[in-house]
């Protein structure tokens, strides 16, 4: 994981995760890249994108997906 916080409002990450397993020949990877707003210290808001890129002998369960995530802590 990558995390920059460029000021008190704005943040940005990136994360990169691979799995390989030996015996079974599994293998694995996972992209995500995000920024955050933060409106004030207990309201964010996110926005994302995942990828996962599972190949799998040509059965390609790879996925993309864009989200937006609100945060409220009380």
């Amino acid at each position: 994981v990558a995390k920059q916080k460029w000021n008190d409002q704005w943040w940005t990450y990136v994360r990169y995760i691979n799995v390989d397993v030996d015996d079974d020949d599994f293998s694995y990877a996972g992209y995500t890249a995000s920024v955050r707003y933060n409106y004030t210290p207990n309201l964010w808001f996110e926005l994302g994108y995942d990828k996962v890129d599972p190949d799998w002998d040509t059965g390609d369960f790879g996925d993309s997906l864009v989200w937006f995530r609100t945060t409220v802590n009380f």
